[in-house]
């Protein structure tokens, strides 16, 4: 997953955008992935997410993850950051930090923005054309 990370990374720094990548790790979740998501080079970002755990009474400290802990990771330009989950955690706090950075609080919660299963078939194929034409190169 790391490679693909990279690659993506690669990708969105020529379209002049950083990525930031999501990791929530819990004993009892059902699967665990990683969300990447492009944010524009123009964007403050280690600063927004470290106020918006503050927010939520968590710390986001830039460290790795210890062995047996329940944490979110959040991978930015300056490093990882990871915050202790607490007993009950919004597990769309960093969804809505980026939709905070965004100006697109309106998209925080992912069901505000469902697509039809034709619009997510379409944004796959072009961001796959774009991505593979890419790494091609």
């Amino acid at each position: 997953m790391e490679e693909y990370r990279q690659r993506l990374i690669k990708f969105f720094d020529t379209r002049n955008c950083n990525a930031v990548t999501f990791e929530i790790q819990q004993s009892e979740a059902i699967h665990a992935h990683w969300q990447v998501i492009p944010i524009p080079k123009s964007k403050s970002l280690e600063e927004e997410f470290i106020r918006g755990f503050e927010e939520k009474n968590m710390r986001l400290e830039k460290r790795p993850p210890g062995e047996s802990e329940e944490y979110c990771r959040v991978v930015l330009p300056a490093g990882t950051f990871v915050a202790t989950l607490p007993a009950l955690f919004d597990l769309q706090l960093p969804r809505r930090i980026l939709a905070k950075i965004l100006g697109l609080q309106d998209r925080e919660d992912w069901r505000a923005c469902i697509q039809t299963e034709d619009e997510e078939r379409e944004d796959a194929t072009a961001f796959r054309a774009e991505f593979e034409a890419d790494i091609s190169a």
